[in-house]
């Protein structure tokens, strides 16, 4: 997916209660164009402008901290090329999921976004998993904080997601994973 643009760059754009528009909406598409459309790749209209508008991600002064290009990187920082896309679920219809493998370097991926105006508590579960999942990294942006570093336990797999809100777990698997590839992550999203 070539030259998308057209989203405001506030997070959610206030009073529209939906992630239809906004920063937000950059990783609900992303999202939407690796499940639904099978897409190999995602690619905004420009990176950076004197100012971010409509068809930039950032600017010089915002950099890496603009809200556009964060929800971006939740997708673009941690799914490495060679990745692949794994099923998984929510059943949650709120909570858009999307799980990524990377088979030599034992990466694991996981993109929660939550379209709701409350937050959900996202509990996850592998199947097919041979190894053990270690070295758990969440990174959570949301209309009032972005790209927070945190960390999760491995046996307890459950992760919070904010209202309106992204969470990209990341992790590695610590013994042979031939069957992930073809396994399924399933989040169960309850308020």
């Amino acid at each position: 997916m070539t030259e998308t643009s057209g989203d405001e760059s506030m997070w959610p754009v206030p009073g529209t209660g939906t992630p239809e528009q906004g920063a937000l909406n950059v990783a609900v598409s992303i999202h939407r164009a690796l499940t639904s459309g099978a897409e190999s790749a995602w690619l905004y209209w420009q990176l950076s402008d004197n100012s971010v508008n409509t068809f930039s991600l950032t600017d010089r002064a915002q950099g890496a901290s603009a809200p556009k290009y964060v929800a971006a990187k939740h997708f673009f920082r941690p799914i490495r090329p060679d990745s692949k896309r794994i099923e998984a679920t929510s059943s949650a219809a709120s909570l858009l999921v999307s799980a990524y493998y990377h088979e030599r370097e034992g990466n694991l991926v996981v993109v929660l976004i939550n379209t709701a105006q409350t937050d959900q508590l996202a509990p996850l579960t592998v199947q097919g998993l041979t190894g053990r999942l270690v070295s758990l990294q969440t990174f959570t942006s949301g209309p009032s904080a972005r790209w927070q570093e945190g960390r999760v336990n491995a046996d307890q797999l459950s992760v919070n997601v904010p209202a309106f809100g992204v969470v990209t777990v990341q992790g590695r698997v610590a013994a042979s994973i031939a069957t992930l590839a073809r396994g399924r992550l399933i989040a169960t999203g309850a308020k």
